[in-house]
């Protein structure tokens, strides 16, 4: 359109026009321009030029316009679409003004052309030129709209970035440490000891230790969390402060440490194995209670030839649970014939149902001997396998081993063998006895799961030919729970004694013992090892024995194995014992013999 009136301001007005090359040629470039900036980004002009550009073109209808009057006018639109297109609305805004007076201006002076002809050329230009602005100013707030939504979504992928790095960070961290010691986890702990011995080209041996440690898993039960937190950095603690700088420490499982030590080293060679045990087994003292630390460790040494440090780890891992299930020794060396022991043990286990259902197990009773003037015939049941080919095996080899299922028939098996026992006792030899059974944990979370049923399932077990006394050592009435008070009452209204079985080994004082329903309290043996008359250990049994009985409860000495502990017992008051003093476990038959009613 611009350019159709550019021609005919050539050919229809010629006359008009002083000079019409300053009409043709220029107007022809001035509208190609305007073209090409519609098709071409805007960004593609720095902002001098832009100026440069609008203020030429104002100049040049200017020019044209004194040159040659009123006519000049047809260019007007097309100086004020131009100016639009290269400057801002603002400064379009009054460049157009500018332009439409000095229009009416040209056209108040030159009378070449209609003046109503002139009127609607400025009436139209300035349409247009309200028309740009709206246009121009629409599309610099939607541009400013979209710079703002760009520039908050550029924030959030940049803050997402970061949170996203860190998590990165976090999980890599999280991958090869435990975060509760900020030690290394096991997947760190190979790594760093694949970099090592990677590293030294010169032959060398190495030893790794397995420590387990009994009680972090007790001690989620007692403790909060931040205080369980605390028991185990202390754990962590003691262990580094043993073995030095010069070893690598980590916490592979809840319960589980592992060493990393260069046997070459001067410093860690001198480390004693007995040091070790009984550095750990030091009870700490926290949050205004002793929390014992029972361990056991497992040692097995390499060259930094060996290939598969896994199964170095592994090794150590085997003596450990090896010197756990053996008793005799809380640290075992690695020796190959472990290996095998606990392979054979795992077998044992996995056809102990078998072995149950075809009547591979019996029970043997050892007497509990009353000590002062509480007369009462107890025994405890305690069962035997006989293997059709490993020939008698002990409670000691397979029980640890067992798992939940297996655990609770057992205890089933027991009870229910112990009830007919007892009828046999009666109507045979005419005696009443108490039989003391061991019971698991994994036995007082099934009664649990059913408790509505619980007179029915132990209505087979107590009778009118003797009484039953269920044994709870103090770690599994922390793994039953809050339930266990409410349990405890119940197998007491069911007629079922109550003992602590173990007591000195775990966490409980004497006075958090007037809180559970108990009948006996029962002194490990570690206790009662080394008493003697004269000993502080016997002050020690006197003044569990005298706060006992202000709480009710019996005491029974398990592990007397000689005079002295006998007389030491009886000394502090002692209710009654049990051990290889008075006799061992011995057959049922033998038992109305014991007791003098054959």
């Amino acid at each position: 359109m611009t350019g159709l009136l550019i021609w005919l301001d050539v050919l229809n007005l010629n006359q008009g026009i002083k000079n019409p090359a300053l009409g043709f040629f220029p107007g022809v470039l001035i509208v190609c321009f305007g073209f090409w900036l519609l098709y071409k980004k805007d960004s593609l002009l720095n902002i001098k030029i832009k100026y440069l550009l609008g203020f030429v073109i104002i100049g040049y209808y200017c020019t044209v316009a004194l040159m040659n009057g009123m006519v000049t006018v047809i260019f007007l639109p097309v100086a004020i679409y131009l100016i639009h297109l290269i400057m801002s609305p603002n400064v379009s805004l009054v460049l157009t003004l500018s332009l439409l007076c000095f229009s009416f201006g040209i056209a108040m002076w030159d009378q070449s052309m209609a003046l109503y002809i002139s009127a609607r050329i400025i009436v139209c230009s300035s349409i247009i030129g309200l028309l740009m602005q709206r246009i121009s100013r629409q599309i610099i707030s939607s541009n400013k709209k979209t710079i703002e939504v760009a520039n908050k979504i550029s924030k959030v992928i940049i803050t997402l970035n970061r949170d996203l790095e860190d998590r990165i960070q976090d999980i890599e961290y999280a991958r090869t440490h435990d975060l509760a010691t900020q030690l290394s986890n096991e997947s760190g702990f190979i790594e760093h000891l694949h970099n090592i011995l990677s590293s030294d080209a010169r032959p060398c041996l190495y030893q790794i230790t397995c420590l387990d440690v009994k009680g972090i898993e007790d001690s989620k039960v007692l403790l909060s969390q931040s205080e369980h937190a605390s028991f185990i950095a202390r754990i962590a603690e003691k262990i580094h402060n043993y073995f030095g700088n010069h070893t690598f420490i980590s916490r592979s499982s809840d319960t589980s440490f592992l060493i990393f030590t260069l046997l070459d080293d001067d410093e860690v060679n001198h480390l004693s194995d007995q040091l070790l045990i009984d550095e750990m087994r030091k009870p700490m003292w926290l949050h205004g209670q002793f929390l014992p630390t029972n361990v056991f460790i497992g040692i097995d040494t390499a060259s930094n030839n060996c290939s598969d440090l896994s199964l170095v780890i592994n090794n150590a891992r085997n003596a450990a649970l090896w010197a756990e299930l053996n008793g005799n020794s809380r640290l075992a060396r690695f020796q190959e014939k472990m290996q095998t022991e606990l392979e054979n043990r795992i077998a044992l286990t996995s056809s102990f149902l078998d072995g149950l259902d075809a009547g591979q197990f019996e029970l043997e009773y050892q007497p509990i001997i009353s000590l002062g003037h509480i007369k009462k015939e107890k025994v405890e049941a305690l069962i035997r396998w006989n293997h059709p080919t490993r020939g008698r095996v002990t409670p000691d080899q397979f029980i640890d081993l067992l798992d939940a299922d297996q655990t609770i028939r057992m205890t089933e098996w027991v009870l229910s063998k112990s009830a007919e026992q007892l009828k046999q006792w009666h109507l045979n030899h005419g005696i009443w006895i108490e039989v003391s059974v061991n019971i698991p944990s994994a036995y007082l979370i099934d009664i649990l799961k059913d408790i509505n049923g619980l007179h029915n399932r132990l209505d087979s077990f107590v009778n009118k030919y003797g009484s039953f006394v269920f044994e709870i050592t103090e770690k599994s009435l922390l793994v039953v729970g809050d339930d266990v008070l409410s349990l405890l009452e119940m197998l007491r209204k069911q007629g079922i004694g109550i003992s602590l079985d173990d007591f000195g080994t775990g966490y409980s004082s004497i006075k958090q013992l007037g809180a559970l329903p108990l009948d006996y309290l029962k002194i490990d043996k570690s206790l009662i090892d080394f008493i003697d008359a004269s000993s502080s250990s016997a002050t020690i049994v006197g003044y569990i024995v005298r706060l006992s009985h202000e709480l009710n409860l019996k005491v029974i000495a398990e592990g007397v194995e000689n005079e002295s502990q006998n007389d030491a017992l009886a000394w502090a008051g002692c209710d009654f014992a049990q051990g290889y003093l008075f006799s061992k476990p011995i057959a049922a038959n033998q038992i109305p013999v014991f007791y003098g009613n054959a």
